[in-house]
């Protein structure tokens, strides 16, 4: 029985693979449908989301520092686009009315800037890395 466990493990992904195919972008566009475009222009929702953005940098890298031997810098950098936690986070506290549309806008941007800013960090920080 413990030969066939690997393959039977590998089946279930092949099975769930087309589900989440299609549900993960549903989640994304649903998601965004849920930020209310007149926050975006709201000062204090976009200084909100600057402090929770640079408060979400800080975090990672600061965790990245007990990395050991490997570059500290790329693991926290690369610790740092995991938006898709925290967008599951925000929307179920919004659908609770925990957070307002404020914040929920605020995670929103906060996640869309850890996306886009890491890849060319990491991209830096790894080719700096060859140079040394």
């Amino acid at each position: 029985m413990g030969i066939l466990e690997p393959h039977a493990d590998r089946h279930i992904e092949d099975l769930i693979e087309p589900l989440g195919l299609f549900l993960v972008p549903i989640f994304f566009v649903v998601t965004g449908m849920g930020v209310s475009l007149s926050t975006l222009a709201n000062l204090p929702v976009l200084l909100v989301a600057l402090g929770i953005t640079v408060a979400a940098f800080i975090g990672k890298i600061v965790s990245g520092l007990v990395a050991g031997k490997v570059n500290k810098a790329v693991v926290g950098f690369g610790m740092i686009p995991r938006g898709e936690v925290g967008l599951i986070f925000a929307m179920t506290g919004k659908s609770l009315n925990v957070i307002s549309d404020q914040v929920f806008s605020a995670i929103v941007i906060m996640v869309i800037i850890t996306t886009l800013l890491t890849p060319p960090i990491l991209t830096y920080l790894l080719k700096r890395k060859k140079m040394d």
